[in-house]
């Protein structure tokens, strides 16, 4: 996992082992079929969605949920799925692995090793 901290803007690298047992996989053609989407629609421009349609923005249009909001809350919805693996958008050459947290099932868990205390912990 790379945690970014804006007080200090450095990067931390920390090692996480996760046990999922159903993820969907974004990162290939093949998952994009099945869900109609493709990378644009991962990738796209989720945070403006958020910015328009404040007062005093000048482009006040499209606003509401981005298409990647829209799939990530459908996906959290389906039965099972406890994560999603997808194309990164601020670095198109690697992936994220995002992980609906509230929604893991046993085995399901993740734990690392906290760099700021030195301790092992665990998720849930």
């Amino acid at each position: 996992m790379v945690v970014n901290t804006e007080k200090q803007k450095r990067t931390t690298l920390i090692d996480i082992n996760v046990n999922l047992r159903d993820v969907v996989d974004l990162t290939n053609l093949s998952g994009h079929q099945l869900l109609a989407t493709n990378a644009q629609e991962i990738t796209g421009d989720w945070h403006g969605y958020e910015l328009r349609g404040r007062p005093g923005v000048v482009l006040d249009q499209p606003v509401g949920l981005a298409p990647t909001q829209i799939l990530g809350q459908e996906l959290f919805h389906a039965p099972g799925i406890e994560g999603i693996k997808a194309i990164s958008a601020k670095n198109p050459t690697t992936c994220c692995l995002i992980i609906f947290t509230e929604k893991l099932t046993r085995p399901g868990s993740l734990a690392w090793d906290d760099p700021t205390t030195g301790t092992r912990e665990r998720y849930p």
